[in-house]
């Protein structure tokens, strides 16, 4: 190989590695962004839920609004107990229903993975958003 060769193949390889490291500088981004969203527990300690009810329905609209879930199911609420390494109730279905009679929840309009669904209400929203513990 002569010189001039050993030299172009030099500048091809350099701007190979610059087209890798382009494409490679958006995922990054995209890890930083997505390294940054709250934790559940970040978000229930935010929230200051009082009952095992309470703790629900934040679950709920945590994966509503901050995960995007269309909707939620029973198994939803006992995960997010769970994954905020809180105990979960026994019967999640019974925190589920006792926020449907604060009009805070209401079935949804398909199931979720073959199970009943519910969504949170306008009221439920306006709930969590408020917050629930005493402020200091």
């Amino acid at each position: 190989m002569t010189n001039e060769e050993v030299q172009a193949k030099l500048v091809d390889l350099e701007r190979r590695v610059q087209a890798l490291e382009a494409d490679q500088q958006p995922q990054a981004n995209n890890r930083a962004a997505t390294s940054k969203q709250q934790s559940l527990r970040e978000f229930l300690n935010e929230k200051k839920p009082i009952t095992a009810n309470d703790r629900g329905l934040c679950i709920a609209y945590y994966y509503e609004t901050i995960k995007g879930y269309e909707s939620f199911n029973a198994e939803d609420v006992k995960t997010g107990f769970r994954d905020a390494r809180i105990t979960p109730p026994k019967n999640p279905n019974d925190v589920i229903n006792k926020n449907i009679a604060k009009a805070y929840m209401m079935d949804a309009e398909q199931t979720k993975g073959g199970k009943k669904a519910w969504v949170l209400t306008g009221t439920g929203l306006e709930a969590v958003e408020k917050g629930f513990g005493k402020e200091s």
